[in-house]
Order: C-alpha cells, then structure tokens, then sequence
C-alpha cells in the first residue's frame, strides 16, 4: 500500500508482527510448557507438587529480596506489601491487546478512506508505478500521470466549496491516535526495577483444607522462567517504541 507513510506502516506491519511473535514465544512457554516451579516440603507427593504449581501460579505471588527475612505468617501486609505481582499471568493477553492497538488505526484508514469520495488508494498505486516503470515508455508514464490529475480535478470541481475536509480530518485522526497509543504503549512498556517488576524468584502462600476445621498454611518459593521472557521483551518494546 502507498497511502500511507513510513511510520505509519512502522506500526501497522513491522510493529504488528513483532508483537504478534512475542505473543508466540510467551504464550507457548506459558500454556505449553511449565512458566513456575515451587519448592516444596520433602513430604509432598507429586499430586501435592502439580497442584502447588497450579494454586500459585493462578494466584498472586509476592516478591522478598534474598537478603530480608520472610515476616511471621499473621502479617501478610507486611509480607505482601507493595511488591504483590498480580499480571504476569495475563501478559499474553496484554501483548495482544498491544497488537490490536498497533493493527486497528491502519485498518480504520485502510476501510474508511474510500468513503470519502476518493479511491487514494488507487491514486497513488498508478502514481507510483509511473516511478518505478522505468522500463516503461515516457508516454505510457504521462499517461498514468495525467489520469490521476484528470480525475482528482474531476473530484475537487463537483465538490462544494465550503463543504469540511473529511478526508484530510479523517488522516489527521488516524495519525493522532497512533500517536496516542504509542505514548501510552511507551508508558506502559517502561521497567522501572527489573527485580520487581519480572522477578524471577518469588514466594507464595495457600492454604490446604482438610475435613473439619483443619487448616493448613504454607508458604513456598517459586521460579518464574516465564520472566526471564517477560523481562527482555518488555524492555525491547520499549526501546522499539
């Protein structure tokens, strides 16, 4: 497509297919392979293992630095604090919705511009094949030329004279908000303090039922490879934005 600039199709094409191979990489480590690992007491049976990944992996884990004590069990503010991780779960999901972000101004441009009353589209292929046919003659180039200039004067006598520039109105709209939601992917991307935002190494609490008023408490440490991921491709989002 010529319709557009080179920035525009920065987002619209490279941007859409960067995004949708990180949705790739994180989604088959996430639903194909094992995204946590949790360490646990010696007296867990395999069955214990399986739902101890499970249980924290769909809940939110909380990170400690290595070099500060756990709190007691009674103070969980304290243990979760502002270091709770609640979205690596839904990174997949965020990444795609980043993809759309990219995808959908191209697409509004691409199906509304020949509403308008013009087919630019169809223009500015013909302009541009009179550049590029250089093995073509100088008389079937002017040809080109002078049918784009024929029926974009056609186009601009039967319009009125006062009437809104739509078109114009409408591209400027489509480039605004890919400007708006650069910005706001830019913000989003940001990684203030890799520990805390992709650690690697967190902890979680459950608690196991059992009949009667039994409960119990535990608390476990977990990997996340899935971060080590997460982290790179947050931070070369960032960088491309």
């Amino acid at each position: 497509r010529c319709d557009d600039d080179f920035t525009d199709r920065l987002s619209r094409l490279y941007s859409v297919l960067l995004f949708s191979i990180f949705v790739l990489i994180v989604s088959s480590v996430q639903f194909v392979g094992n995204p946590i690992s949790c360490f646990t007491p010696a007296s867990f049976t395999d069955a214990h293992i399986t739902y101890t990944d499970f249980v924290c992996w769909i809940s939110n884990t909380y990170f400690i630095s290595m070099d500060k004590d756990i709190p007691e069990v009674n103070n969980s503010e304290q243990r979760e604090g502002t270091h709770i991780i609640r979205f690596y779960q839904y990174v997949p999901f965020i990444l795609m919705l980043q993809t759309l972000g990219f995808f959908l101004p191209g697409f509004f441009w691409r199906s509304g511009s020949p509403h308008f009353g013009v087919a630019l589209q169809k223009y500015l292929d013909q302009l541009n094949t009179s550049r590029n046919s250089l093995s073509e003659s100088p008389l079937y180039r002017q040809k080109l030329i002078r049918n784009v200039a024929a029926r974009l004067d056609q186009y601009f006598r039967m319009r009125p004279r006062k009437i809104i520039p739509k078109l114009t109105i409408f591209y400027l709209f489509i480039k605004t908000t890919y400007d708006i939601i650069e910005r706001f992917l830019i913000y989003s991307n940001t990684v203030s303090h890799a520990s805390l935002q992709f650690p690697t190494n967190v902890l979680c609490d459950f608690i196991v039922r059992f009949l009667g008023k039994n409960k119990h408490r535990h608390t476990v440490q977990c990997v996340l490879p899935i971060n080590i991921f997460n982290e790179k491709i947050f931070i070369f989002a960032y960088l491309w934005l």
